[in-house]
C-alpha cells in the first residue's frame, strides 16, 4: 500500500514539474513575440538578435542630424566675420562741485567702458548696431573678427527707433564679410533663430533657438518709449549681445538684438529675448 502511495506522489511531482517548465518556455516565446509586436506598432523598425541591437534603420534619421548640425556650422563660419565688437568708452556724469575739482586739479574726469556687438551691412565699412549701445560715447572701439581693431564714428542715429550707423576707415586693400538683410516679414513663429555677439564682453558668442513670438509690444523699454512691436526669440541673449544681428538658416539679417527679459530684474538672459524687426531698419 505504501509503495502505490510513493508511486502516486512521484508521478504528481513529475507531472507538476513538466507543466511548470512548459508554461515558462511558453510565456518566454509569447512574451519575446508580443514585445516584438509592440516595438513594430510604435513603428521602431528594430530587431534584437541575442540581446545585440540592429541600428541601422536609425541611420538615415542620424544623418539629417548631421546635416542640420552642419548647416549651423556653415551659417557660423559665413556670419561670424562680418560680426563686430563694440568697445564704448563713456565719461561718467559728474556734478558742478566734481566738474570744478578735476578742472581745478587737471585731472582726467573718471570713465566707464561698455560692450556691444553689430555687423557690417555694406563692404565700405558701414555697421548697424543699437543706439543705446553707443550712447554718450567719447570713443568707439571696432574689434573685427580678425583681432583688428579701428575707431569708428556714428553716421546716424535714431533714439526712438534704437538704432544707429556707424563707419570705420579699412585700412587699404581690406576685405570685409558683410552680411545679407534679410526680410523680417516672412519670418514664422517656430522658426529657427540665429543670434551672434559679444555677450559680457567674452567675444564671439553664436546661440540658436526659436522665434517664439511676433509683434511683441512694449510701452517702455529699460525706462524709455518704444515705437515699435519686437520679434521675440529664445536664441539666448544677454548683456553685450545688443546691436547684434539675429538670422534665419539661411544666414540673412531678420533683427537685430535689443534687450531681454528676466522677471527677476537681474542682468542675464533667460531665453526671452527681444528683437527689432530688420524691415524696420530698410
Amino acid at each position: 500500500m505504501r509503495r502505490v502511495i510513493a508511486q502516486i506522489v512521484a508521478l504528481c511531482i513529475f507531472t507538476l514539474l513538466i507543466g511548470t517548465l512548459s508554461y515558462r518556455w511558453g510565456w518566454r516565446r509569447g512574451n519575446r513575440a508580443g514585445i516584438t509586436a509592440r516595438l513594430s506598432t510604435l513603428g521602431v523598425g528594430q530587431k534584437w538578435e541575442g540581446g545585440a541591437r540592429d541600428i541601422a534603420s536609425a541611420a538615415p534619421a542620424v544623418a539629417r542630424n548631421a546635416d542640420w548640425q552642419k548647416a549651423f556650422a556653415n551659417i557660423a563660419r559665413v556670419a561670424e566675420p562680418a560680426v563686430v565688437h563694440i568697445r564704448v568708452v563713456k565719461r561718467i556724469p559728474l556734478d558742478p562741485f566734481e566738474e570744478f575739482f578735476y578742472e581745478f586739479f587737471s585731472e582726467r574726469p573718471p570713465v566707464q567702458e561698455g560692450y556691444g556687438s553689430g555687423f557690417f551691412f555694406r563692404d565700405d565699412g558701414y555697421i548697424l548696431t543699437n543706439f543705446h549701445v553707443i550712447e554718450g560715447a567719447q570713443r568707439l572701439r571696432i574689434g573685427l573678427y580678425d583681432k583688428t581693431e579701428l575707431d569708428a564714428k556714428p553716421i546716424g542715429w535714431d533714439p526712438w527707433l534704437d538704432l544707429a550707423v556707424l563707419k570705420v576707415e579699412l585700412p587699404r586693400g581690406k576685405k570685409i564679410h558683410v552680411l545679407r538683410l534679410g526680410d523680417s516679414d516672412k519670418v514664422e513663429v517656430g522658426d529657427w533663430a540665429i543670434a551672434i555677439g559679444n555677450p559680457f564682453g567674452l567675444g564671439q558668442t553664436i546661440t540658436v533657438g526659436f522665434i517664439n513670438a511676433k509683434e511683441r509690444e512694449f510701452e517702455t523699454v529699460e525706462g524709455k518709449r518704444s515705437v515699435h512691436s519686437y520679434l521675440q526669440t529664445s536664441a539666448l541673449i544677454n548683456p553685450g549681445n545688443s546691436g547684434g544681428p539675429l538670422l534665419n538658416v539661411r544666414g540673412e539679417v531678420i533683427g537685430i538684438n535689443t534687450f531681454i527679459y528676466n522677471p527677476t530684474g537681474q542682468k542675464f538672459g533667460i531665453g526671452i529675448g527681444f528683437a527689432i524687426p530688420i524691415n524696420t531698419v530698410k
